[in-house]
């Protein structure tokens, strides 16, 4: 991420959080695959209600692993994958204590050029479980060109319900990089204003 954006305004507070992750992704055979993931640098900016907050600081640790079922079809792919983020990160960017989480996520090519797909996710944290769903559909433009549209919402206890919505676009600049733009934005009051991020992806 170069970086990632959010931006929520809520109680007559406004927050703008940056943040710099990164992902790297290490095949482990055909269908698995093991995923370390670290925002090295967070910058947030907090005013409102008469106080000023500026931090800046690394964010947790994750690690995962990704297997690829077995498809049952010629247009069906799909996948399970299993988390743990480690609570690594600095007072103003971390989750104070190691959150799992399990997903699984589930496509389907209704032809060359366009697809379906539909990602579920549960993670607990403290004794608190959060489920996630998200819809998506993406088109290929071109060889080079895709786009995307999705929605999200996240379910958590003691915390009101989010949903957003957005979408985005990827751009295979040479055979192995990619760069990929997207916006997500709240759809209710409760819900983060909007999530934005640029991305840069390269296969070694």
């Amino acid at each position: 991420g170069l970086p990632d954006l959010s931006r929520d305004r809520a109680d007559g507070i406004t927050r703008i959080q940056y943040s710099a992750g990164s992902l790297l992704r290490v095949g482990l055979g055909k269908n698995m695959e093991l995923q370390v993931g670290h925002a090295a640098f967070n910058f947030l900016r907090s005013t409102g209600g008469g106080e000023s907050l500026r931090a800046h600081g690394a964010g947790d640790s994750s690690f995962a692993l990704k297997y690829a079922l077995p498809s049952p079809g010629r247009h069906l792919e799909w996948a399970l994958l299993g988390s743990a983020t480690l609570a690594t990160g600095d007072s103003a960017f971390t989750a104070g204590d190691t959150a799992y989480a399990f997903g699984a996520t589930l496509e389907w090519s209704l032809d060359e050029r366009n697809a379906v797909a539909f990602y579920a996710n549960a993670q607990t944290l403290d004794g608190d479980t959060t489920l996630s769903f998200s819809p998506s559909y993406s088109h290929a433009l071109s060889d080079a060109v895709g786009l995307f549209a999705e929605a999200g919402f996240t379910r958590a206890q003691h915390l009101p319900n989010e949903v957003v919505a957005g979408g985005g676009v990827t751009w295979l600049v040479a055979p192995r990089v990619q760069l990929d733009l997207s916006a997500d934005f709240g759809m209710t009051s409760d819900s983060t204003d909007l999530q934005a991020g640029f991305g840069v992806s390269a296969l070694f």
